[in-house]
């Protein structure tokens, strides 16, 4: 990794890294049928398993900090 002046590594591969961890996680999630769900309050992943996306047809996904969220099967 290359480093700026000041010895800190550089925002835009900081930001690959990222992309590329969350393309991954996705890929696993997806080879596992688990469903890839973001908080949109506190950003927070989290993976429902087909049983759990099931459940949460009716009455949506209740996020890590209270709201609760629609979800979708996925066709």
């Amino acid at each position: 990794m290359e480093k700026d002046a000041g010895g800190a590594v550089r925002s835009e591969e900081v930001s690959e890294l990222l992309t590329r961890a969350a393309t991954l996680h996705e890929t696993i999630s997806d080879a596992l049928g688990l469903m890839i769900v973001r908080c949109p309050t506190c950003d927070r992943i989290e993976e429902l398993s087909a049983e759990d996306v099931t459940a949460c047809l009716r009455t949506g996904w209740s996020t890590c900090c209270g709201a609760t969220m629609p979800v979708e099967k996925a066709t």
